[in-house]
């Protein structure tokens, strides 16, 4: 099992972090979080737990249909911010093979029981692939990692109650004290140990499906070196759980291709790095990619001497710019590479500048020295230039051609990245 964290949280915190501060407006892709070793075996399970699971198991087994509704919520206070978001999705599945998992500005999953469509809003781009034929088939990529996050009560149910993919990689499981719901529910809960968070599974007691999931991600972000980290919680809440109910088939199952939408093969270097919306890693959506085609906006910051470098005075070259902080994780996971790619680029007349997000100097000059960076930093320590370029989450990365016009805007750090980004130049020096 890969330890990808739900998309959202990695947005919010590992590296698409609004540069001001804000709450992310919308879920976009993040990168995959440092792969840990998981376990051979699953863990050895209580006879009380093996019998929930058993129970929760059953229960998604025998459904026929199944109409979901509810919130992906989140509540976070690390690095000094404090930050909430929710957004709503709706989801229906009908036995065998048919399924529709819809997620607010971000991602709708079909399965017209021929063929399976994810498709990623914020890119208009899509994959298509055969659907399985029964419950017992796994859903294609990257359908499966998309619902297993997003949607787990979906993703059962489409998986004939697959609980043992939620085994797979757990340290431990066991049972922990029920929970009382706002609405009077009372749920049975047990709680998955994984070395990168801990997942709780809150059941109903009358139909053994999932009420609630909640995911505490301390753990990866304490070793992503995101700092201050006090609490990090998401919570899926199933407000509606109707089963063996009607369905509208004709209208919840069918599926055709938005205007404009762009195919991708489900290997496409832009699908890597799981969890949701992975079509966007890297990618191009989000506010700063209204930049593209237009003139760069000028700006004048100084490096770590102190001295000036202002973007008008740096026509005729190639630029990219990377806005970045040292408490991002995929910035620090980003920052090598593309030292790579500006020293290997600095003969072809490409100039790049890793623009840091209001940090003190100082302890970007510590940070620089430690890894050994070669790049030249420039500090916005107000954040007015980030302002400019429509940072909305950061690793944000520009490339600028020699006219001074915006070609390429990525935001994010994911697989791939680097030939992305070196596709990019390639085309600009081209021209």
């Amino acid at each position: 099992m890969r330890y990808s964290l739900p998309l959202v949280v990695l947005l919010v915190l590992l590296g698409f972090t609004r540069a001001d501060g804000a709450p992310a407006t919308a879920p976009v892709t993040a990168p995959e979080p440092a792969q840990v070793a998981a376990p051979t075996t699953a863990p050895a399970l209580e006879p009380a737990v093996k019998e929930l699971l058993d129970q929760t198991r059953a229960a998604y087994e025998k459904l026929n249909t199944l109409d979901l509704a509810g919130t992906y919520a989140l509540d976070i206070d690390a690095a000094g911010q404090s930050k909430q978001f929710a957004a709503e999705f709706a989801a229906t599945y009908q036995s065998p093979n048919k399924l529709r998992h819809e997620m607010r500005d971000d991602v709708t999953v079909v399965s017209t029981g021929e063929k399976l469509f994810a498709h990623f809003l914020a890119r208009n781009a899509f994959v298509g692939a055969d659907a399985p034929k029964s419950r017992a088939d796994r859903l294609p990529a990257p359908a499966d990692e998309l619902l297993r996050e997003q949607n787990p009560s979906l993703y059962l149910a489409a998986q004939g109650g697959a609980t043992d993919d939620y085994l797979a990689g757990a340290s431990s499981v066991k049972r922990i004290a029920d929970v009382n719901l706002a609405d009077g529910t009372t749920c049975t809960t047990i709680e998955f140990a994984y070395p990168d968070r801990d997942v709780q599974w809150l059941i109903s007691p009358t139909t053994h499906l999932l009420r609630q999931v909640r995911i505490d991600m301390r753990k990866s972000l304490a070793e992503s070196n995101v700092p201050r980290v006090n609490r990090a919680a998401a919570t899926i809440d199933y407000s509606k759980v109707q089963t063996d109910g009607p369905v509208d088939a004709a209208a919840r199952f069918a599926w055709a291709a938005p205007a404009g939408a762009t195919p991708l093969k489900p290997d496409a270097p832009e699908l890597s790095g799981g969890g949701p919306s992975v079509a966007g890693a890297g990618g191009g959506e989000g506010p700063a990619a209204a930049l593209v085609g237009k003139p760069a906006p000028n700006f004048k910051l100084a490096d770590a001497s102190g001295k000036s470098v202002s973007l008008s005075d740096l026509k005729g070259s190639v630029v990219v710019l990377d806005f970045w902080a040292t408490w991002c994780g995929p910035c620090r996971g980003e920052l090598p590479v593309l030292d790579k790619v500006a020293a290997a680029r600095a003969n072809d007349g490409v100039k790049t500048f890793a623009i840091n997000l209001k940090e003190d100097p100082d302890k970007v000059g510590r940070f620089v020295d430690e890894t050994k960076l070669g790049l030249n930093v420039l500090f916005d320590r107000d954040g007015k230039v980030s302002e400019k370029f429509l940072v909305d989450g950061i690793p944000q990365t520009v490339v600028i051609d020699r006219a001074g016009i915006v070609r390429h805007v990525s935001i994010g750090w994911g697989d791939g990245g680097e030939e992305r980004l070196s596709a990019a130049i390639d085309a600009v020096l081209k021209k």
